[in-house]
């Protein structure tokens, strides 16, 4: 069977911002010595991780609204810890 050619991503590729945005990560890039691609980058990884932590923090509010569900938390928890901990 043939393979196909699929063509490679590129590496780097142009994103529109507005002007003020620019602005701010041209001014950023310069007083921190870090490129602009990394700048974005490690802001979209700390977005990725703030839902995260929103969203686990939603899923424990709901989970404390169920007795069964967060005992059975509470003690996977206390399993793998080797002891209580306090609620």
């Amino acid at each position: 069977m043939a393979q196909k050619n699929i063509p490679e991503s590129p590496k780097t590729t142009t994103i529109r911002v507005d002007a003020r945005t620019h602005k701010s990560i041209v001014k950023l890039s310069e007083q921190t010595g870090r490129s602009i691609v990394d700048l974005a980058h490690d802001a979209l990884v700390y977005y990725e991780r703030q839902m995260g932590m929103e969203l686990a923090a939603q899923q424990l509010i709901e989970m404390r609204k169920d007795p069964v569900a967060w005992q059975a938390y509470i003690d996977d928890i206390n399993a793998v810890s080797g002891g209580p901990i306090d609620e």
